[in-house]
């Protein structure tokens, strides 16, 4: 009986963890941003072709 106890606990822990998030992202309001052209280190626009596979870039 005292184990389940402990698991009844620790899932309203959790839960209530979990619930705090959501109440705060309710309220968040969406951010809008200018676009923005990613260039090559010569300044030129990046294309899609010039891209190798697996890379990363950022």
């Amino acid at each position: 009986m005292e184990r389940q106890n402990f698991s009844h606990v620790c899932a309203a822990s959790v839960l209530s963890l979990g619930a705090d998030h959501a109440f705060a992202a309710r309220d968040a309001q969406p951010r809008h941003y200018a676009r923005a052209r990613l260039l090559d280190d010569g300044g030129q626009p990046l294309r899609a072709s010039r891209l190798a596979v697996g890379e990363n870039y950022v």
